[in-house]
């Protein structure tokens, strides 16, 4: 990284969130099907390059306490940050350190897995070759590394773009200003575009990114775009360059559902184009114009299987918020049912049973099942349906039912997982918020749950989960509120009125407190009493 990029880093910090992708789970579950025995989650050794303020280790430090983490980034100001939080928090099994990529060694240690996310395509070559000579010389033997860049072709549109806005602001000095003056930039030349040829490419590619860049964080507009260095790269050059320091291509941490969401006709060419693992890739790049990579890597000399082996999904752990649509559809007939999750992905089936494990997937979430325990609720819905022979079910066996979540994994309906944290899906007498939970919402910043996954909050949220130390009961909190109220702190209203009287108040703020836990409860972020965490309290 150049010392200009870490400069900017000090005036701009980069706003740093939980990446579920990065977690060692994810990581370790795609090792496993890919023929690995990966190091168990709960006591691996994490490093992190390019950690920034330890927005997405700290959390993983929290939620795997015996685990070892460390993180390095540049910048000074970043890593202090971080260090105030590690403190308050009294974690003891994680290390930031305010360095360079290029001064870490082999005596640095060995790790079970190694993150580099949004750094790679932000640093010079000379730092890309050291990203990749770390990831194999202080990756263990049976070691996964997790690395992000920007890819062509799909970056040739958005490198277009990335000039035109440095180009725009080469007059302004403040790192603030070229935000503010590119963003305004962007959006003029948007809506020139769009004014002059609305159906051309540039046109629809200028007013997406200035849509989205609208509604991004200034660091992410700053470091994203306007830093000196961003070097995206094809895929099979960047797997050349992994091989040439002897790692291997792995699997993807995420998007493995785009290829099976390819259209039947793009399949055939994409099977006509070639065989090999590697080009297929790059030819998928083509075809989807990919504009990211979430990369992971193991050493070049460990045996893999390039078909997913389903074996190791009986031992494992299942979620699925796939929600089906619509809300109250019929799982009982040969009905088609649509599942849909947050992210937009879709799968339609009118397999009775399928529907209702989806559904009853849907319905535990947070919360997991695991597969001998799903298989036990399977059976029991099959011998129901098989007594009125009302449909043929080709599940037969748990080896079946593997086979099944595995596709379903693959297009990203369920997810699978080797670790799953330990939260508490209802709210108890006492409830507790986890104390990164707490801490996070104090500091007015997006909280990272129990699953690696960043919420956002409203304001009355917050005031609610700072309040959940397990101290108090929901009644407790419930007085401490109004208190808020009675003293001006806060108001309550009800169509658009204040609400003044004493009772009214209190049913107002009840029904509030009742629904706020509730929604902290379905979003892993409680842990039941004190004694039920499974990391720091």
């Amino acid at each position: 990284m150049s010392s200009n990029a870490a400069t900017s880093y000090e005036e701009l910090p980069y706003d740093a969130y939980a990446f579920p992708v990065t977690h060692p789970d994810a990581l370790a579950v795609a090792g496993a099907l890919r023929g690995m025995v990966p190091a168990p989650v709960e006591t691996c050794r994490i490093l992190e390059l390019g950690c920034a303020n330890g927005g997405n280790l700290i959390p993983m430090a929290y939620g795997l306490p015996n685990s070892r983490c460390v993180g390095i980034d540049l910048s000074p100001r970043q890593i202090a940050d971080g260090q105030t939080v590690v403190d308050d928090l009294g974690l003891n099994n994680i290390t930031l350190r305010a360095m360079s990529i290029l001064d870490v060694g082999p005596d640095f240690g060995e790790f079970d897995y190694i993150i580099c996310h949004g750094v790679f395509s932000w640093v010079p070559r000379i730092v890309q070759d050291k990203i990749l000579a770390i990831c194999r010389q202080n990756l263990a033997p049976n070691g996964i590394a997790y690395v992000s860049y920007n890819t062509y072709p799909g970056w040739h549109f958005r490198g277009m773009i990335r000039e035109m806005m440095n180009f725009h602001v080469q007059p302004f000095g403040t790192v603030q200003e070229r935000v503010q003056h590119s963003r305004a930039f962007l959006n003029l030349m948007a809506k020139i575009w769009d004014h002059q040829d609305p159906d051309s490419a540039i046109a629809r590619c200028l007013k997406d990114e200035a849509e989205d860049l609208e509604k991004a964080r200034d660091s992410y507009v700053f470091h994203e775009h306007l830093e000196d260095c961003n070097e995206p790269l094809y895929f099979q050059e960047f797997n050349s360059r992994a091989e040439s320091h002897g790692l291997q291509y792995l699997w993807e941490s995420k998007g493995s559902a785009l290829a099976r969401s390819l259209p039947e006709e793009e399949l055939r060419v994409l099977d006509s184009l070639s065989d090999d693992l590697i080009r297929r890739e790059q030819y998928f790049d083509f075809l989807r114009r990919r504009v990211f990579r979430r990369t992971l890597l193991c050493r070049q000399e460990y045996p893999l299987t390039r078909v997913p082996n389903a074996q190791p999904v009986r031992g494992w752990q299942v979620t699925s918020h796939a929600k089906p649509v619509p809300d109250a559809p019929d799982f009982d007939s040969l009905s088609p049912v649509e599942f849909r999750t947050p992210d937009g992905v879709t799968l339609t089936t009118n397999r009775p049973l399928m529907k209702r494990l989806l559904g009853s997937l849907f319905d535990w979430f947070p919360q997991s099942i695991s597969v001998t325990d799903l298989w036990k609720a399977w059976q029991v819905d099959a011998e129901r349906f098989a007594s009125d022979g009302s449909t043929q079910e080709p599940i037969q066996t748990i080896e079946d039912l593997t086979q099944e979540l595995l596709i379903l994994f693959l297009s990203d309906v369920v997810e699978l997982h080797s670790q799953i944290p330990s939260f508490a899906a209802e709210v108890s007498e006492r409830p507790v918020a986890s104390a990164l939970a707490r801490h996070m919402a104090r500091r007015n910043v997006n909280v990272t749950n129990l699953r690696h996954f960043t919420m956002e909050m409203n304001n009355f949220e917050r005031l609610v989960l700072v309040r959940l130390d397990g101290t108090r009961t929901v009644n407790d909190v419930l007085q401490l509120l109004l208190a808020d109220v009675a003293e001006g702190r806060m108001s309550l209203e009800a169509q658009g009125s204040n609400v003044t009287g004493a009772e009214a108040a209190r049913e107002l703020m009840s029904n509030a407190l009742d629904s706020a836990l509730s929604s902290l409860a379905a979003r892993a972020l409680l842990i039941g009493e004190l004694g039920g965490t499974p990391a720091h309290e």
